[in-house]
């Protein structure tokens, strides 16, 4: 009895601790976008590719990525601005995106990773916070990069 007592107690208090966590307020899109708008920075980029992963940030080569800033508006517009060191010739994209809650995911019409463009990007959101939120694109363009897939982990940026 006292171990079910302690394992009742345990989870209600894991449970109340996380929805007390000033950082999961808000509804998902209210977190994405605050009240009107909220600017992001690509914190973290790994790609994978048969089984091996790189760092797109922190590689020698992609030290362009980790400057790389994403507001997002509530009204379904983005800003996506290559700042600092420069990946490629496009310095911002601007165009529409959409949130969608189930499965959760944000499509973007389009963006810039190293140089190349992709129209029509998925990412799969796995964790959305105030202040990070992170996911993966689990459909690259074969044709664009030779990877699997694209973790990305964006902070907010003030």
């Amino acid at each position: 009895m006292k171990k079910i007592l302690f394992a009742f107690v345990l989870i209600a208090g894991i449970w109340a601790c996380d929805k007390d966590d000033p950082d999961n307020e808000g509804a998902p899109l209210e977190r994405l976008t605050g009240t009107g708008e909220k600017k992001w920075r690509l914190t973290k980029a790994i790609a994978y590719s048969s089984g091996a992963e790189v760092d797109l940030i922190h590689n020698s080569a992609n030290r362009c990525l980790g400057d790389n800033e994403l507001t997002l508006r509530k009204e379904g517009t983005y800003l996506l601005e290559d700042t600092g060191v420069k990946c490629s010739e496009v310095d911002r994209i601007e165009d529409v995106w959409q949130f969608n809650k189930e499965p959760l995911q944000i499509k973007l019409a389009e963006i810039s990773l190293l140089g190349r463009s992709f129209n029509n990007v998925v990412l799969d959101i796995k964790e959305l916070k105030n202040s990070t939120f992170s996911g993966a694109i689990n459909q690259v363009p074969t044709n664009s990069l030779n990877v699997n897939k694209i973790e990305l982990t964006f902070s907010e940026f003030k």
